[in-house]
């Protein structure tokens, strides 16, 4: 099992938490902007581009679902692993001799993307929600 954060656009995480919406596929997308930065924020902590499997992107689209971009983290501290999909981003560690230091990394960075990128933060394991103001 996975230790994981999300990052949501603020007003669709406030309404998903309080209803306690069961599927959040429905979030809206972040914009191109945001996306950037992302990318460039993980790429500058030295998360490396990991390409799906063959034919993974296509089946994907081919059930009607856009597949996520994906960035890894892997030092002799930390594991962990960073997903780009076109409404969230998901930090995910899993169970590792590294675990505890890659949450608590997890933790930190998503916090500081959520601040700096006007999105809400979500750690379901803490029951933890920040919400930047709107």
């Amino acid at each position: 099992m996975s230790y994981d954060v999300s990052l949501y656009e603020p007003n669709f995480l406030r309404s998903a938490v309080a209803s306690s919406l069961g599927d959040w596929r429905a979030a809206p997308a972040l914009n191109a902007r945001t996306k950037d930065a992302i990318v460039q924020a993980a790429q500058s902590e030295g998360f490396v581009a990991t390409p799906h499997p063959p034919g993974f992107a296509e089946f994907m689209r081919s059930q009607g679902a856009a597949p996520s971009s994906d960035f890894r983290l892997t030092t002799p501290q930390l594991n962990l692993a960073l997903q780009l999909f076109e409404n969230s981003v998901v930090l995910a560690v899993q169970p590792s001799e590294e675990a505890s230091a890659s949450v608590s990394f997890a933790r930190d960075f998503g916090r500081r993307l959520a601040k700096e990128l006007g999105l809400g933060f979500f750690d379901p394991q803490a029951g933890e929600v920040l919400l930047t103001e709107v």
